[in-house]
């Protein structure tokens, strides 16, 4: 659904068009593909895994925004708290997760 569909009208999205429909469809369909690789991975996955899941499946630019962040506030060190302080990426993502 593109932003000339919705024509600034409050609350078409809410409105059972065609477009609507198909993109309730779509989103289920992601969210039920979501929770099958996490429930197939839930044995030996870690919050890390289901994190990296999220992001692939849904928002991979901001995936890789983050990975370039902590590739660049890292600067091949190993990470320690003042360094996740300066990591504002990766706190909007956990924040949207949790």
């Amino acid at each position: 659904m593109g932003a000339t569909s919705t024509l600034g009208v409050p609350f078409l999205r809410y409105v059972p068009t065609k477009a609507n429909r198909n993109a309730w469809k779509l989103s289920k369909e992601i969210h039920s593909m979501i929770l099958d690789i996490v429930k197939d991975r839930r044995g030996s996955s870690t919050a890390k895994d289901i994190l990296r899941v999220i992001l692939e499946a849904s928002h991979p630019e901001w995936q890789a925004r983050a990975r370039s962040e902590v590739k660049q506030v890292r600067d091949g060190h190993l990470p320690d708290l003042d360094m996740l302080a300066k990591m504002k990426v990766i706190k909007m993502v956990v924040l949207e997760v949790l």
